[in-house]
């Protein structure tokens, strides 16, 4: 709450709604849709990282089950990266993992995040121009 309180301040409610109105539909929802396909998305992509205590993929309701819960809010505010610990624990709960395995799992698919923002930011930068001008 602090930080939107923080990221509004200044504003006036009128320049607010008058920018809300100037938003195009289509690119909205897209965006809508991208954010919240995500979740699937990385679930599939935990559970490939992840192996049970026989190798074999762990099955994919143990790994939605924790992207289920930051998409319904449930996960709790844990600080500097404690909620990927909890991640960890909650699936060694749920499936046949050894704790290494989930948090290693975890690392690399920071790993992978990291590479995306970096290639995502490098196309926009492409796109848009902006690295042609300086």
């Amino acid at each position: 709450m602090f930080a939107l309180w923080l990221a509004l301040r200044g504003l006036r409610l009128a320049d607010v709604v008058g920018h809300i109105r100037t938003v195009r539909p289509l690119p909205l929802v897209a965006c809508i849709i991208v954010a919240t396909l995500t979740f699937p998305i990385r679930a599939l992509r935990w559970r490939h990282l992840v192996r049970d205590t026989q190798g074999d993929p762990v099955p994919l309701a143990p790994t939605w089950h924790r992207r289920r819960d930051r998409l319904h809010g449930q996960q709790p505010c844990c600080p500097c990266g404690a909620g990927e610990l909890l991640r960890a624990w909650s699936l060694t709960r749920l499936a046949p993992v050894r704790m290494s395995s989930a948090l290693a799992s975890i690392a690399v698919e920071r790993v992978f995040d990291a590479l995306t923002v970096v290639g995502t930011l490098g196309l926009g930068l492409l796109v848009s121009g902006l690295a042609k001008r300086t």
